[in-house]
């Protein structure tokens, strides 16, 4: 057994120092090193066994994606011993628990480190994630294809909704589909709702994210999710179409949609609302659903009758959606700029007083503040939590630690198997949003569909936020509680529901 041994951590892999490099300096300017990797097969940073020590060339390509750590080295034999009276102590009560695998440990050197903790557990009766509920949901739904398939062709929209909300519905509320063939694929999509709580459009993308992903039945059937309408799929040919202008917002980069009525006035809001709605799908339907969310903020019914032509409308949205593309492609669920003044209430929740802008997809999650959580229980909590990871740029060049923090972020697909499942089908977590505390700090938040695996991921992440001092905030029907972000999570505050 070695304790506290040198070694490095670059995307994804531990290697310990080669004898050529004595500090991380000489690593990160080497550009390519032969070294010792420490693979987590058998075992779990920052604890290894020799017998999984491999020698391999490393290509520093990134130098600020390297970052060092103390390792611990154990025998096969010592590692299982330890780990055995761990697997004693926690299993028994775990759902997934077989008394047969103890003296194998079968699948507990993936799930379980050194410390004892297990992001795996799950007991009799615990509520599930959303994303169990999602990936199970698909699971039921594959079982009707034929069915949905033959709504589809016969264009029976009312049906295709009835039977897949009333499997939705035993986990969240039900949402708007389509169905089509595009590409040869039958396409199930998700129609966002106008002025839709964002939370909805997320909790719609997770679930076409889970339904796409290899191995979900869904999409081992050929088939494919959609969270939007695209345009020219659903040709409109339903009541006239409302007369509608494109109105300023108080966002630059977006514009409101005015749906004009000589007598608005005088309409109930539930006319409003239908109206509103009929000239929404109409936009969705025909400029596809990511432009028209990209590009408009709002709509609403005003007085008017005159409206403009609807290629200028369609014009008008391409040129806002083109304002927030990424690569040529619209981001969905958009996200959208805002600024921070000084009786902004942002600074409520731990760390946050210091912003002073960001972007988000989701306002419900990136401006909640104390006052709403002691008001009551959010809305959202029985569906998904919220949390944040808070990074300090005093030490670090602020865009290096966005950069590096963000590349790991999304490129988890990149991490080693057996500790990637590469069998994984549930969607743990969204990207929402990032706060900037100027020179300060920045906040990356996250919409939580499944807090255990969201824990997991970070816990990967240990060298690149223990580094930057990063802590770790979660919002869930608990309350608000406060990390220090290493292999470990240590409590460092918080506020309990009461």
């Amino acid at each position: 057994m070695e304790k506290a041994v040198k070694a490095f951590f670059y995307e994804y892999k531990y290697y310990l120092f080669p004898e050529t490099c004595s500090t991380l300096a000489e690593v990160k300017n080497c550009g390519m090193l032969t070294a010792k990797r420490l693979k987590e097969e058998g075992c779990m940073a920052p604890d290894f066994i020799y017998e999984s020590i491999a020698e391999e060339t490393v290509t520093i390509e990134d130098p600020d994606r390297v970052f060092a750590v103390d390792v611990n080295l154990y025998s096969a034999e010592e590692y299982d011993a330890i780990l055995a009276r761990h697997v004693d102590k926690v299993c028994p009560g775990c759902v997934r628990y077989k008394e047969e695998d103890v003296l194998s440990l079968k699948g507990h050197h993936r799930e379980m480190s050194l410390d004892g903790v297990c992001y795996e557990r799950a007991q009799e009766k615990e509520v599930w994630s959303f994303a169990d509920c999602a990936d199970f949901f698909w699971w039921i739904v594959s079982h009707k294809l034929k069915a949905l398939a033959s709504f589809i062709e016969r264009g029976n929209r009312k049906s295709l909704n009835r039977m897949l909300n009333s499997e939705l519905t035993h986990f969240m509320p039900g949402l708007d589909f389509y169905g089509a063939v595009i590409d040869g694929k039958y396409t199930i999509c998700i129609h966002s709702c106008p002025n839709q709580s964002a939370v909805f459009t997320y909790l719609g993308a997770a679930l076409a994210e889970t339904a796409n992903r290899k191995g979900n039945p869904i999409c081992e059937a050929g088939w494919q999710v959609l969270p939007y309408l695209p345009d020219g799929v659903f040709p409109d040919r339903g009541k006239k179409v409302p007369a509608m202008t494109v109105e300023p917002s108080h966002n630059p980069n977006c514009c409101q949609i005015g749906v004009l009525h000589p007598k608005e006035e005088k309409l109930s809001e539930r006319k409003k609302s239908a109206l509103a709605a009929r000239a929404w799908e109409y936009l969705c339907r025909t400029f596809g659903e990511r432009t028209v969310m990209a590009a408009a903020d709002g709509i609403s019914v005003v007085q008017g009758k005159e409206g403009m032509p609807v290629s200028e409308i369609g014009r008008v949205l391409r040129e806002k959606a083109a304002a927030v593309t990424s690569d040529g492609e619209t981001v969905f669920p958009p996200m959208f700029d805002y600024s921070v003044s000084a009786d902004f209430p942002l600074e409520m929740l731990p760390y946050k007083d210091k912003a002073t802008d960001g972007i988000t997809g989701c306002p419900e999650l990136s401006f909640l503040t104390y006052e709403i959580l002691q008001a009551g229980p959010v809305w959202w909590e029985m569906f998904i939590g919220y949390a944040y990871v808070y990074v300090p740029r005093p030490m670090f060049g602020a865009e290096n630690a966005f950069a590096t923090l963000g590349w790991y972020l999304q490129n988890s697909e990149l991490i080693p198997e057996p500790l990637r499942d590469p069998d994984e089908r549930r969607v743990s977590v969204a990207n929402v949003g990032v706060i900037n505390c100027g020179d300060e700090a920045f906040i990356q938040e996250f919409m939580v569909l499944d807090e255990k695996r969201l824990f997991r991921m970070l816990r990967i992440l240990a060298p690149v936020l223990r580094e930057y001092r990063a802590r770790l905030v979660v919002v869930n029907a608990d309350g608000v509680m406060s990390y220090d972000c290493d292999y470990d999570f240590v409590p460092v505050g918080g506020y309990i529901h009461d």
